[in-house]
């Protein structure tokens, strides 16, 4: 290869690190991640420490699940204290985008009401997470995989143990991860649940960025470790920032504490809200009383301005109906949508096939 044949290969990998182009980096089973597990070009966020990765693979669909989304991506990890398995984190994803979103009931339906938020939940997208024990029994390939690695290397894993499960979706792609907690260092059962749920509801968010591939900050504390520290790390976490720009001088201290306010209210919001409806009492009550003075300055006859504004009103009424009516089946075929929810085997999913491993 001549030198200007080199130094042009060179400069086209450089620029393919520094824009992105070159394929995401994939781990591998014996590999040790903190923070950030990349899997089908999405990032999965982790508790915080060293996680090795103990399992790989995919999950089959039957025929008729099948869906454009190309195959479910499922990876298996775990966290250990010398000989011991503390904690076991489940992923498992789409890998092809979608265009046209998900045909099927979310999966945040199935799950108890005691312990479970529904983050938001639209025709296009949702989010989820609930808090349950599950018995670490049979599962997906991955994890056929992963109780191999455990056994190879003479670890115990205890047979329950408490779940964290997180769903998030859009029309494109989903995230389906659930976080396995040995419930030997939690309290006792009630309040393990709980101290689980209210970090599980903290942990969230994470999903959601890491579908974006926006995950950027510092990983999260485990759920013991953060209700030690903080009952809210994520607020913590935001008024020593919104701090911090203020000791920069990028924000006025007013703004500081206006903002810091603004945060200590936050409260987690439907991705679709109700529309603010203008048929309120003011809407019917002025638009006919504007409709008769109208109707009677024209006329000069009190018998017909009044004829004339149930009439129109009648018809602005039908016209309303029918106008809706039509923007409603509009929307109705637009968000339509064609691949059933991917049919997914869990850890602890005892009377389901393993699938294929490949």
């Amino acid at each position: 290869m001549r030198l200007t044949d080199k130094c042009l290969a060179a400069v086209v990998l450089l620029l393919a690190l520094a824009g992105g182009m070159l394929p995401a980096w994939a781990a591998e089973p014996g590999e040790t991640v903190q923070g950030i597990l990349p899997l089908a070009d999405r990032q999965l966020p982790l508790p915080r420490g060293e996680w090795i990765v103990a399992g790989m693979g995919v999950q089959t669909q039957p025929q008729d699940a099948a869906g454009p989304f190309g195959v479910v991506r499922s990876a298996v990890l775990i966290q250990r204290s010398g000989d011991r398995v503390t904690a076991i984190a489940e992923f498992n994803t789409n890998e092809i985008a979608l265009s046209d979103g998900w045909d099927a009931p979310h999966p945040c339906d199935a799950a108890a009401a005691d312990f479970r938020l529904d983050r938001y939940h639209s025709r296009l997208d949702a989010a989820c997470v609930s808090v349950a024990t599950s018995h670490i029994t049979g599962g997906p390939p991955a994890w056929q995989q992963a109780l191999g690695f455990i056994a190879s290397r003479h670890w115990q894993c205890d047979e329950t143990m408490l779940t964290a499960a997180f769903v998030v979706s859009d029309r494109q792609d989903f995230v389906d991860a659930r976080l396995h907690f040995d419930p030997a260092g939690l309290p006792g059962q009630d309040d393990a649940q709980r101290i689980l749920f209210a970090w599980a509801t903290r942990f969230a968010p994470e999903f959601e960025k890491g579908l974006a591939n926006q995950l950027t900050g510092p990983p999260f504390d485990g759920p013991l470790r953060a209700a030690l520290l903080s009952d809210t790390p994520t607020l913590d976490s935001r008024l020593l920032e919104l701090e911090a720009l203020q000791g920069d001088g990028a924000i006025s201290a007013a703004d500081a504490l206006s903002q810091q306010q603004a945060a200590q209210n936050e409260r987690p919001r439907s991705a679709e809200p109700e529309p603010v409806s203008v048929d309120g009492w003011y809407y019917r009550l002025s638009t006919p009383l504007i409709n008769l003075v109208t109707a009677y300055g024209v006329t000069q006859s009190a018998p017909l301005a009044v004829a004339i504004a149930l009439t129109e009103h009648v018809a602005h009424t039908f016209v309303y109906a029918a106008t809706q009516a039509s923007w409603d089946r509009a929307t109705g075929q637009a968000t339509r949508h064609t691949s059933a929810w991917p049919v997914l085997i869990h850890i602890g999913d005892t009377d389901k096939p393993a699938g294929a491993t490949s």
